[in-house]
Parts: C-alpha cells; structure tokens; sequence
C-alpha cells in the first residue's frame, strides 16, 4: 500500500520543493542583477530622448493617469516621462523628452510589444518619431485631427496611441509646472 500510492506522493512533493527551492535562489541572485540592467536601459532611453540631459532625478511632482515615469534633467535642460497609451493590441510605451521650453526634444517607443507585426511597429521607428521633434502645446483629441503629424496608414490605432503619450507627456510637463 505504502509503495503503491504514498511513495509517489511523497516523491513529488519532494521534487516540487527542490524545484521551488531552486527557483527562489536563483530568482533572488538575478533579481539584482535584472533591476540593475532595467535601471541602466531606462537611463539610456531618458539621455536618448533628452540628449541634454547630463543625469536624472525623479519628479515628486503628481504623476497623470497612464504616466508611469517623470524624471527631470539634473542640469535643468528638460524632462523625460514615460507613458502609456491603449495601442491595437495593448499598451504601446513611450518616453517623450521635452526641453525647458516645452518643446520635444526625442520619442522613444519602449513596448510595442502587441501591435500587428509590419504595421504597428512602422510607428515606433525613427524617420516616424522624428516628426514630433520640435513640437509643443499638441493637444488635440486624435492624431487624425492634428494637421502638423502624419499617421500610419494601415496602423492609425498605434499611431494615435504614440500621439497620446505625446499629449499626456506634455500634459505632465505642464503640471510639473515645467523645469524647476
């Protein structure tokens, strides 16, 4: 009876905390180490959109609805924030660097991760983003009803989802009450 129907029990439970056991240690010896990499790729992408920007120290400053991230430029250039916005297939991410003056100064898309392959993604490279370099004060509902920004064509969900983390980094900027 024991070898019959105990033994296996008792077998798997043993294997199932070895495995449990092995996971948390090597979750906690990577946790650091993942964190670290995080921490470094989102100073990257700040200096990447915000070029002036020599260091970065977070705003204490409210962050907006779908504002995840606010850092301002220790010299006093500019400001990074990171939001989100609903995209074709889930939240499409930015970082938006705008200068003293409010103007953008870089967009950087970080998740795109569930946009249609081959369309949604046309709205996160470069030559894309490099149209939004230089404007201020874009507050219009929908990308459609902005006259200066061209969408996608076949991607206008996702183009407009970068169009709104444009206005909503410009909308934090101007609660922080700009560069202080």
């Amino acid at each position: 009876m024991f070898k019959e129907h105990i033994k296996p029990i008792v077998v798997l439970v043993v294997i199932c905390l070895v495995a449990t056991i092995a996971l948390a240690c090597t979750y906690k010896v990577s946790k650091p180490v993942i964190d670290a990499n995080q921490a470094a790729a989102d100073n990257a992408a700040r200096a990447e959109v915000l070029p002036e920007g020599d260091s970065f120290s977070p705003t204490d400053a409210k962050l907006l609805e779908d504002v995840t991230s606010c850092y301002i430029a220790d010299n006093g250039s500019g400001m990074a924030v990171q939001t989100q916005s609903k995209g074709f297939g889930g939240y499409v991410v930015s970082i938006v660097g705008i200068d003293a003056d409010g103007n953008i100064t870089g967009v950087k898309v970080t998740d795109f991760s569930n946009e249609t392959p081959g369309l949604g993604d046309k709205a996160t490279k470069l030559d894309y983003l490099a149209q939004y370099v230089g404007k201020t004060g874009m507050d219009k509902g929908h990308i459609n009803d902005d006259a200066e920004i061209n969408a996608i064509s076949g991607a206008t969900i996702t183009s407009n989802a970068v169009y709104g983390d444009i206005v909503k980094a410009l909308k934090q900027f101007e609660e922080c009450g700009g560069v202080k």
